[in-house]
């Protein structure tokens, strides 16, 4: 089972997974069952240069590097196209370099490179560079060619591996290095190949595609306001406030509006919830206000809030922007607004009785409550290749001032097939088990997820706080607190969290267990800017098993919004104290729930996965981030 993700344009990585029908995971059955042997491994590989009118593209490329080493190789490759035929040709080592048809070159530099070490090292999980481009070195290419018809392509391929070398236990008979093979295109993205391999085997797969820049889905929006001359007000006395409130509403572009005015100026306080591209929530908000307010304001104010306090402004210039949306700015676009709109810190919110305010309604505590599902999901385990529990988490919350809120959260179990576990924990970890115990937490049908009330605060122009305590997650409840520094569109943030927490009791009710650690990180988030739409975060500080170190996490938005990232925690456990993985990591997508709805939402949907998860490198899986709450600030995960 392969997945690949084309992260960069020359950046390919891969994920996968290898079944072995003829071994067992383990030779202990109350560990491991029935259950057949797989193997994990990562690939990745990175583009050197591309291809010119003369010279080809070339490509650096690891595989399994991160693995157990049965797969591991690795590989430099050079693609030519003529045409309809793509022509290439490489050089392998390692499990593609098997077939030893020249000396390794690197031999001439040290004897270290002419033998390649059969058994992988150590608990797997870590990258061994002393293995790179070591032992026998083949010679392996390909053909590909596009028919005239265009669903259709034909490959042949020749294999730099000695199939007789496999570590799979049986033996594989390799009568050819010659493959042939043809690839149908039944849709954009659903493909099926077959093909005819080592002389003696037939071979079928089928793959599903999609591009990450370019979903999109149809919207039903209300039609843009028109802001005409003959609606327009006389004077600010004349204009109705909480009618454009409520076209604001109507629009989708912001909900809870306030307003204030001085002289020429009018400041529109309100959320938007609903447009990622905020660029379109302050042109229907500012259409809105050209078609209202009369002609002697000149400057449109709209601060986005965040938890009842002003986030960031956005200006405009009243009188350019109406004659860019009626047509009045020769060889503008008239939905071709966004140049006029220049973002600066947000100004305070005048006190509730300042005579400068126009509308400014009490605040309204109401409950808001719902179910929403949830599918949690794993692979490899020892039990069975395959986990999951399908259920739905019935949640409420309630804001009990301008600054403090309440929530909870009940999960309920609908299908689930982690009662197959028969391993529950209490193994030989030189580390507290504070995750690998999750199996006996997956055995309630109902649950308290969480529950804990929040106290939100700006501090300053661009510092932001929150204080938090309850049941803050499945295995941990205590207290905790952070610090937010943000400036408006700086590529740089700054925060840092302290949390002091005691571990549950595993019948998902309120009872907790002995153990109790202070875990917390200074943050460092960048949004880089030789790689677009990038964040890159640092956590450093302390782990939940009291381990210490560094937590990096990198991150690649896409056009439609699917954001793709990985992260690893290196600590000051050594692999052996780990255990198997050496070390934490996984990958993540998330997913705006607008490419599956016809209405704009800012809400996301997302899958992660964990190869494997141990004790060391583990955060708290805290429910609110307030670089997330802060966003529009500087846009990563909402353009």
């Amino acid at each position: 089972y392969t997945v690949n993700l084309q992260l960069l344009p020359w950046l390919e990585t891969t994920a996968f997974y290898t079944e072995f029908p003829n071994k067992l995971y383990s030779d202990v059955p109350d560990f491991s069952g029935d259950n057949i042997l797989a193997d994990k491994g990562f690939d990745i590989k990175a583009r050197l240069w591309e291809e010119s009118y003369w010279l080809p593209e070339v490509s650096v490329g690891f595989r399994d590097f991160a693995g157990t080493g049965l797969f591991d190789a690795e590989y430099v490759v050079a693609n030519k196209r003529f045409g309809p035929v793509d022509v290439s040709l490489g050089l392998g080592f390692g499990r593609l370099g098997t077939h030893d048809d020249f000396t390794n070159p690197f031999c001439e530099l040290s004897d270290d490179y002419c033998q390649r070490e059969n058994s992988f090292g150590g608990n797997g999980g870590k990258v061994e560079f002393d293995r790179w481009f070591t032992g026998p070195m083949a010679v392996f290419g390909g053909l590909e060619y596009q028919t005239p018809w265009e669903p259709l392509s034909l490959k042949a391929e020749y294999d730099g591996n000695d199939y007789s070398t496999e570590r799979a236990g049986v033996p594989i008979k390799q009568d050819s290095r010659w493959n042939f093979g043809a690839n149908y295109q039944v849709s954009d993205y659903f493909d099926v190949q077959l093909s005819y391999e080592r002389g003696n085997t037939l071979m079928f797969n089928f793959s599903l595609r999609t591009n990450f820049g370019t979903l999109n889905q149809i919207k039903v929006t209300p039609d843009k306001v028109v802001p005409t001359e003959e609606k327009r007000k006389e004077s600010l006395a004349e204009v109705d406030w909480a009618g454009m409130n409520r076209t604001m509403r109507e629009q989708m572009a912001f909900s809870g509006a306030r307003f204030a005015a001085e002289d020429d100026e009018v400041t529109m306080y309100g959320y938007h919830f609903r447009y990622r591209d905020s660029e379109e929530a302050y042109d229907r908000a500012a259409r809105v206000m050209a078609a209202e307010l009369p002609d002697s304001v000149k400057t449109y104010n709209m601060v986005d809030m965040a938890l009842f306090d002003p986030n960031v402004n956005t200006k405009i210039d009243a009188d350019k922007f109406k004659d860019r949306v009626l047509n009045r700015d020769p060889g503008k676009d008239v939905d071709e607004v966004d140049d006029l709109f220049v973002r600066l810190e947000s100004p305070d919110m005048p006190e509730r009785g300042d005579d400068s305010w126009k509308l400014n309604p009490e605040n309204k505590f109401t409950n808001r409550y719902g179910l929403k599902p949830f599918l949690d999901q794993s692979f490899g385990n020892p039990e069975t290749f395959y986990t999951y529990q399908l259920g739905v988490y019935a949640f409420g919350r309630r804001w009990l001032s301008d600054n403090v809120e309440l929530f909870g959260e009940v999960g309920f179990n609908i299908a689930t097939n982690y009662d197959d576990f028969l391993f529950l924990g209490g193994g030989r970890d030189a580390l507290p088990p504070v995750r690998t115990d999750i199996r006996k937490y997956v055995q309630s049908d109902i649950w308290l997820d969480s529950a804990q009330v929040t106290y939100h605060k700006r501090l300053g122009q661009d510092w932001f706080a929150m204080a938090y305590a309850g049941y803050l997650e499945r295995m941990y409840g205590g207290l905790g607190a952070e610090v937010l520094y943000k400036p408006v569109d700086s590529r740089w943030a700054f925060g840092f969290n302290a949390n002091r927490v005691r571990k549950r009791d595993f019948e998902g009710g309120s009872g907790f267990l002995d153990y109790e650690v202070t875990t917390g990180f200074a943050s460092v988030y960048y949004q880089m800017p030789w790689l677009s739409d990038s964040l890159l975060q640092l956590d450093f500080g302390q782990f939940l098993a009291k381990d210490k170190g560094v937590q990096v996490t990198m991150q690649k938005r896409f056009d439609s919004g699917v954001v793709a990232g990985a992260y690893a925690a290196f600590t000051d456990v050594s692999s052996d104290e780990y255990g198997e993985g050496s070390f934490t990591k996984g990958f993540f997508i998330s997913i705006p729930f607008d490419l599956m709805s016809v209405r704009p939402t800012r809400e996301r949907v997302g899958f992660t996965w964990v190869p494997l998860s141990r004790n060391g490198g583990q955060q708290l899986q805290r429910r609110a981030r307030l670089y997330d709450y802060t966003d529009d600030r500087a846009p990563f995960y909402n353009r």
